[in-house]
């Protein structure tokens, strides 16, 4: 199926900044077919885009899909989630009376060891992100699990659903966790590249899709792993393998065994660093005012 340009008829909605919204009435915005908004244009309906905004732009008219928001709604850009464990998503609501390690250990472990089965993995992921387009979250940075071909599949599921994300198979291999679910120490370096080389297959032109370096969090992770066996960005490899991590994941993590190659602080701190590197597209969702 060949892909159109597009014509945005509507009300818009977008912060210029952290505490100033910008509401744009009766505007067109055409997108490019490669995602790229060329145009934003004030008090114009469809006939003037036709007769005006289309020829300037080169555009025929039968070759652009017009998208127009109805009565009450408005669009705004897509939302960006920073960091999201796709493979927690059944999960979501679980935790009871316990700490963190022991809810790791007792409901999330478990539960992300299961989807080195595809088929789970499938329906899991699957519905993670139908929900978050759903909700409106056209990015993601996704946390999938330590096995390869799952993480393979959830960044082919978001290159299907046309979800732009940052994909990473979990990295760790310390005895904060279980036996069945660790890299082995240190992990060879085939393992996480697996991953990476997948991705960049998939997508070699990183339109939605990037892959990243995932340690789980610091304590997770071995000195040997951090300091070795990941593909850590360089100044030539850097942005096509951004980072993600946490140094801890909560203030009863224990600290890493070298601050120096984490950042991590005494006490703990949480951080997540995320790299994005992609080029400015229209990734657009409606939302019905109440």
């Amino acid at each position: 199926m060949q892909i159109r340009n597009k014509l945005f008829l509507g009300s818009f909605v977008h912060s210029k900044t952290l505490d100033e919204l910008d509401y744009l009435h009766d505007t067109a915005v055409c997108v490019d077919r490669t995602g790229t908004i060329v145009a934003v244009e004030r008090d114009c309906d469809e006939p003037k885009a036709r007769d005006a905004v289309f020829p300037r732009l080169g555009w025929g008219e039968d070759d652009v899909e017009v998208v127009r928001a109805r009565e009450g709604q408005f669009f705004f850009p897509g939302f960006i989630d920073t960091h999201l464990h796709a493979s927690q998503y059944p999960n979501v609501g679980i935790f009871g009376n316990s700490t963190l390690l022991d809810w790791l250990n007792t409901y999330t472990f478990p539960l992300e060891a299961s989807l080195s089965d595809l088929t789970k993995a499938r329906q899991v992921y699957t519905r993670v992100i139908r929900k978050t387009l759903s909700h409106g979250t056209t990015c993601a940075a996704y946390y999938a699990t330590i096995s390869v071909p799952s993480t393979n599949l959830l960044a082919d599921l978001c290159l299907a659903a046309g979800q732009r994300a940052l994909i990473g198979r979990v990295c760790m291999d310390s005895d904060l966790s279980p036996s069945y679910y660790r890299d082995p120490s240190p992990p060879p370096p085939s393992r996480p590249q697996q991953s990476i080389a997948h991705i960049h297959r998939i997508d070699p032109t990183a339109s939605l899709l990037r892959p990243v370096v995932t340690p789980r969090f610091a304590p997770s992770c071995s000195l040997p792993l951090m300091r070795s066996s990941l593909p850590w960005p360089t100044t030539t490899t850097s942005p096509s393998k951004p980072t993600s991590r946490k140094t801890a994941p909560s203030s009863t993590s224990s600290r890493p065994s070298s601050p120096a190659l984490t950042g991590a602080k005494d006490p703990p701190t949480r951080a997540c660093t995320t790299p994005w590197g992609f080029s400015h597209r229209a990734r657009f969702s409606r939302m019905r005012c109440i």
